[in-house]
């Protein structure tokens, strides 16, 4: 039954090749600083452009892991194209699942983008919010986003605590000598069901577990393999919505 159930997840991902349009990202540099547009995917490329905090540009749907970093091609309001390392960009709007760690109360939802700031409401994990797009820098280089709740209730949380889920694949992230182990529950004691190499795509289903503070996600494999992978390691695909699952797993 499971085996039948794979081959058809499988034959329809292989039917999915629909790009959605470009995600659209704001640019967030650290303390100040700004972002640099380059040429290629690598610090050591000559610079095309520069982008201050805030600047609005949008991902073509190219990415690239050189190890030790994601990056994403981008477009700028102004013509311009390049590469930018993935930590520098945040989702312009989104929707959102809660996670917060185990044995926590909740994710408070609080009135201004800051930890001192009078708590609205509470929000508990698995809980769906949408992201209105506005974000702050907090204390302690904290990003903050504003949200709003299925109850009708805004205001700002930490944007650690919140799960993409408007984009179903996911780039796997681990050194390109590593693989990233697939198995066949939300825990490193379950059996592995495929290995996955760097950089390869894989769909997400939606389901996720809380183990011990890490969060696991179950996806599924071009292989057509259902499993489980520690979230540490998948990056969210920028505007690749709907995009054939690529990734070339190896047993």
């Amino acid at each position: 039954m499971k085996a039948g159930i794979a081959k058809v997840m499988g034959a329809v991902l292989a039917l999915a090749v629909v790009r959605a349009y470009g995600q659209p990202y704001r640019a967030y540099g650290r303390h100040g600083h700004v972002v640099t547009v380059k040429e290629e995917p690598d610090i050591g490329q000559p610079t095309v452009t520069v982008l201050h905090t805030g600047e609005r540009v949008e991902g073509t749907g190219r990415s690239k892991n050189d190890g030790d970093d994601i990056w994403f091609e981008i477009e700028t309001t102004g013509g311009d194209s390049g590469w930018v390392n993935s930590r520098y960009l945040i989702p312009e709007r989104s929707s959102y699942r809660v996670h917060v760690p185990g044995g926590s109360i909740g994710l408070r939802v609080r009135t201004g983008p800051d930890a001192a700031e009078r708590v609205r409401t509470v929000l508990y994990p698995g809980e769906h919010v949408e992201g209105t797009g506005a974000w702050r820098r907090g204390r302690r280089d904290v990003i903050w986003f504003e949200i709003e709740t299925t109850g009708g209730d805004s205001g700002w949380v930490n944007s650690h605590y919140l799960i993409p889920q408007n984009r179903s694949l996911y780039l796997v992230y681990v050194s390109p000598r590593d693989r990233l182990a697939v198995r066949e529950g939300p825990g490193a004691n379950y059996d592995i069901v495929e290995r996955l190499d760097a950089d390869g795509d894989v769909s997400a289903t939606g389901r996720w577990r809380d183990n011990q503070g890490d969060l696991w996600l179950e996806i599924v494999t071009s292989e057509g393999h259902v499993g489980w992978v520690n979230g540490h390691y998948l990056v969210p695909q920028p505007s690749l919505v709907g995009e054939k699952v690529k990734a070339e797993a190896k047993s």
